[in-house]
């Protein structure tokens, strides 16, 4: 039985792009540096999206994308949580952006330090934390690693399908994982996303704030609280979103030229706008348009 398992979703991503990061390198690489180094056992695998295994046989096994960098003790640190608790879950750290060009657009400038984002900014980075009970802290369903166990139970993983498109985080995945065992989220498990100026535009973030808002929807469904009351509250009483953390901080940033404001606004009126046909789709299971 292999230490871990690693599957990396092929996105079409060229290696050939620089990209530097200190404390990081290309996760390919990177595993098989520290695999050498710390004599694990291991598989790595690059697959498409629908290949994923219904079941695997080493302790561990981690789904990175494969524009992604990994911390220089992302190995390290996954064996010693296995040590520490053997019954976890899933594990994950912060995932961020490292943007080899930039768009010229500055709504998109704005939206960078979020886009594809996940971080728990309450949590210092020398800590291990347990947030399995913490369901809105709970990480995506990429670059993580999670439990042979766990995965076996849920016979693997598989993207959801959304009325537009497949989406890779799935939480009803994530939610279900952290109900047995520890969830646990550090420093040592970051990642990074290497992204281009093109690859985030107008289309690209209104698609990505979609996915938030079906996402939203799922996690919702899962709650007590009647659909119909969360339709009301998220459509009628709070039209414009801005609960959402995200929404909130773009709709309110000050900062903005005057000569901008204009693009500015229609760009955050597009994406509050996906966000919302996303939760209602989620919630309804009805196509809008």
């Amino acid at each position: 039985m292999n230490d871990i398992h690693i599957f990396i979703i092929d996105q079409g991503f060229k290696t050939d792009t620089v990209a530097r990061a200190n404390g990081f390198e290309y996760c390919v690489d990177a595993i098989h540096r520290q695999a050498k180094t710390l004599g694990i056992s291991y598989e790595l695998d690059v697959v498409n999206k629908n290949e994923l295994p219904t079941k695997v046989s080493s302790k561990m096994v981690s789904v990175f994308m494969d524009n992604t960098m990994i911390n220089n003790r992302y190995l390290l640190s996954a064996i010693s949580i296995n040590n520490l608790y053997p019954k976890f879950s899933l594990m994950s750290g912060e995932i961020s952006t490292l943007f080899t060009s930039f768009p010229d657009d500055i709504f998109l400038t704005k939206v960078m330090d979020y886009f594809k984002c996940y971080k728990i900014g309450h949590i210092e980075s020398n800590l291990i934390c347990d947030i399995s009970k913490e369901k809105q802290n709970l990480p995506p369903a990429y670059n993580i690693t999670i439990n042979s166990s766990v995965y076996n139970q849920y016979g693997g993983y598989s993207f959801i399908d959304t009325p537009r498109r497949s989406i890779i985080d799935n939480v009803e995945f994530v939610s279900n994982s952290a109900k047995l065992g520890n969830a646990i989220y550090f420093d040592g498990l970051s990642t990074k996303s290497i992204l281009k100026s093109e690859d985030i535009s107008i289309k690209l973030v209104c698609r990505y704030f979609y996915n938030l808002g079906y996402l939203a929807a799922l996690r919702t469904k899962s709650e007590d609280e009647p659909q119909y009351e969360r339709v009301w509250k998220q459509f009628v009483e709070s039209p414009e979103c801005l609960d959402h953390r995200i929404m909130g901080r773009l709709v309110f940033d000050n900062t903005i030229p005057e000569q901008y404001k204009k693009q500015y606004s229609e760009s955050v009126a597009m994406i509050r706008c996906s966000y919302q046909c996303g939760m209602l789709e989620g919630l309804s299971g009805v196509t809008i348009l």
